[in-house]
């Protein structure tokens, strides 16, 4: 009876040792070449393939919380510089605006929206004539034909423009 409980009890030992302790680096003791030997190794087998799959996966998960680190500050610092440069650009009264050709879609900056008069987070993005229906009538081609040539050469789109705002006041963008 021994030669059968021994083994078993060894390996029941250590098993609960690394359930409890989270060891994986325990090994059952082998006793014999029989089948409870084949048994036995089959387990320290087993353990062997689970320890070194923990230390994998402790090595990616500390090289992801490196990586969550890392790009965590380096949101942080865009952040940071987004700021900068929105408060730079509010103070030099400069609005900039982005145009997804693939949705059609214009997306403003909220300065420009306060240039052009508008404060409602609504009016920030939407269709092309957003942005056209405060450009002045008399220089309406030309914004058009800048980005035109934007588009067809790879050139900078910044025109010198007017705008009407809701209240009828003209202002140069």
């Amino acid at each position: 009876a021994r030669l059968i409980t021994d083994p078993l009890d060894s390996i029941a030992d250590v098993a609960r040792r690394v359930v409890g302790n989270r060891d994986y680096a325990l090994r059952a003791r082998k006793r014999s070449d029989d089948e409870l030997g084949v048994v036995v190794d089959a387990f320290n087998t087993m353990l062997d393939e689970v320890q070194q799959r923990t230390l994998a996966l402790e090595r990616a998960n500390a090289a992801l919380t490196v990586e969550v680190n890392t790009r965590q500050v380096a949101e942080a610092a865009l952040a940071r510089a987004n700021a900068r440069l929105e408060s730079s650009m509010a103070a030099a009264e400069i609005g900039s605006w982005v145009h997804d050709y693939g949705r059609d879609v214009i997306t403003m900056d909220r300065n420009l929206a306060a240039l052009c008069g508008l404060d409602a987070p609504l009016e920030l993005s939407g269709s092309p004539s957003l942005l056209q229906r405060h450009v002045h009538p008399d220089d309406l081609a030309l914004v058009r034909g800048a980005e035109e040539e934007a588009l067809a050469n790879g050139t900078l789109y910044s025109p010198a423009f007017r705008i009407v705002r809701p209240d009828g006041a003209v202002r140069w963008v």
